[in-house]
């Protein structure tokens, strides 16, 4: 039984505290993007309440329109929190709750990283805190309340412990690196993307050492596999639905280049005071400075040429992605001949995988300095985690807090979505056909084109249509539900024809002469869905079947 470990809980609480103070007040503060992932996490509890799984189509968004949210924005990790607001619990809770419990696995999860690589407590501990107090996750979490990217974080570590297994160490945990790709995925698909890219150019710049040592690309290539397997249910829906239908999102792309930093701001961050709209998003801080400093102090004789490698490479990276957050990198000319680039929207979202390579570059140079140089790390990290606590204390005070009762919407509106005071950004996921005001004009209206006696209900996404009298050919029925594929329509169990309508809301077109009846239009889901969400089940269980293989076999090697 190994020994309670008490210096490594009392870290494990402190890096909690510092990041998640601000849950003590009975407010939140209103970050950027608050509005919307409450409205995500209440959508999903609605529509599991509507009997509804996996919840593709958000059912009240637009006053029953509904929206695609579920399927072009992963959500797994919002279920938990979608689940205590289905039993009564009220949803800023639900996401309070949400966001110590991530943020717990978070500093465990970057711990049990760094712990593996360095071999070395105090590294490990120190960088446990400057990783999960850093100021840009700080301001994800609090200035921002980028969900997505704050899940994201929770998942990196496994992607840095996966490219060290494979590229450097026991390339057969590569499934480190699947786990991390898998959970970074499903977390949020733009910082999934991002992670990509780095990796692209660790394998090129690799690419020698890959070839010459096959076992270590077969398994990167397994651990490729195995992650486009497990998140196939998320990623092929969307491509799916994008390649059918024209949205805003897909019509709409901007890279703003006004959040480009000068170099002070990317490297020389010292202190944060005053509203954040005076210093957001604040860069990585001095603590790159600090880093370097204490890779010079590395004890040379006690460093092992790919401890060494690992940690420059670490800073590296760092370096090239500060760059380009800057005006130095030549981003005009790069957006027009690579325009894929401009789907990553502001450039300080590169500020996650700086933190990231930072946080393992120090721990590996701690791991390896002099008594000088651990003076010099707990200095670094004092100072770094003092801006992710101003930062953190500076946006609680200057934004608006946000209560429960005042959600509820006293008007109606283009921006509406439901009944709470809820907006869903730029409705990147609306078809571009649709205008807004229309639909709200058109609230809860049906549109026959012909002379019959109906009555119409709607639970979710699901609307039944009972109707009475002899119909003529070609009856068609526009119902206030904006259509993506997968919506189908049944008369008596007979599948109808169902496509886009008039400001692009469900059309159900019953072709033959028909009597009374009863029309059931509901999502269904396509063929790919249904198929994809099979495959990452099985793969998922195939894939913790192999972890436990791995470990079994490991034992039984001593």
């Amino acid at each position: 039984m190994k020994k309670f470990n008490i210096g490594l809980w009392i870290f494990l609480l402190l890096a909690i505290c510092l990041s998640c103070f601000g849950l003590l007040n009975e407010t939140i503060p209103g970050g950027h993007d608050l509005i919307f992932h409450l409205s995500r996490i209440e959508a999903i509890s609605k529509g599991l309440q509507f009997g509804e799984f996996p919840v593709r189509i958000y059912p009240d968004y637009f006053y029953g329109y509904g929206y695609a949210n579920g399927i072009m924005y992963p959500d797994l990790f919002l279920y938990p929190a979608a689940l205590l607001c289905l039993v009564g619990v009220d949803v800023i809770l639900a996401y309070k709750i949400m966001i110590l419990v991530y943020t717990a696995l978070t500093a465990i999860f970057i711990y049990r990283a760094l712990i593996k690589i360095t071999h070395h407590e105090w590294a490990s501990r120190l960088g446990m805190l400057l990783y999960t107090v850093s100021l840009y996750r700080i301001v994800d979490v609090w200035t921002r309340a980028a969900l997505g990217e704050v899940l994201a974080f929770m998942f990196i570590p496994f992607i840095l412990l996966g490219i060290y297994y494979i590229f450097f160490d026991d390339e057969r945990k590569w499934y480190e690196l699947t786990i991390g790709f898998s959970g970074v995925f499903l977390s949020h698909l733009l910082s999934g993307s991002m992670w990509c890219e780095v990796m692209v150019a660790i394998c090129l710049f690799s690419i020698i050492k890959l070839f010459r040592h096959r076992k270590r690309l077969w398994s990167l290539i397994k651990a490729t596999m195995m992650s486009i397997l497990l998140v196939s249910y998320c990623l092929f829906p969307m491509f799916e639905l994008l390649m059918n239908q024209k949205f805003r999102v897909s019509d709409n792309s901007n890279y703003d280049l006004n959040w480009l930093f000068s170099l002070k701001d990317v490297f020389l961050t010292y202190s944060i005071s005053g509203s954040p709209d005076d210093w957001f998003p604040g860069g990585v801080g001095i603590s790159i400075i600090g880093i370097v400093l204490l890779g010079m102090l590395a004890q040379r004789q006690e460093a092992t040429q790919r401890q060494k490698n690992v940690a420059w490479i670490g800073v590296i990276i760092s370096f090239m992605v500060l760059i380009m957050t800057s005006h130095l990198f030549p981003w005009h000319f790069v957006l027009k001949y690579i325009p894929i680039f401009a789907r990553l929207q502001f450039p300080w979202r590169l500020l996650m995988i700086a933190t990231s390579f930072l946080t393992l570059a120090f721990a590996l140079f701690y791991s390896l300095s002099s008594q000088i140089g651990k003076i010099l790390g707990i200095i670094i990290v004092a100072w770094s985690v003092w801006l992710g606590v101003q930062a953190e204390y500076e946006t609680i005070n200057y934004y608006d807090p946000i209560l429960v009762d005042p959600l509820a919407r006293t008007d109606t509106s283009s921006n509406s979505i439901t009944d709470r005071h809820y907006t869903v950004g730029n409705g990147e996921y609306i078809p571009l056909e649709t205008d807004n005001d229309l639909m709200i004009e058109r609230e809860n209206q049906y549109f026959v084109n012909q002379d019959i006696d109906y009555v119409a209900n709607q639970v979710g996404t699901t609307i039944t249509i009972k109707f009475s009298g002899q119909t003529q050919p070609d009856l068609e029925i526009k119902v206030p539900l904006l259509y993506y594929k997968g919506y189908g329509a049944k008369l008596n169990d007979e599948s109808l024809e169902v496509g886009s309508g008039d400001n692009g809301v469900v059309r159900v077109i019953v072709r033959d002469i028909v009597g009374e009846g009863m029309i059931v239009v509901s999502y269904e889901g396509t063929i790919l869905q249904k198929v994809t969400l099979v495959v990452s089940i099985c793969s998922l269980i195939g894939f913790i079947g192999i972890i436990l293989f791995s470990k079994s076999r490991k034992r039984h090697s001593f």
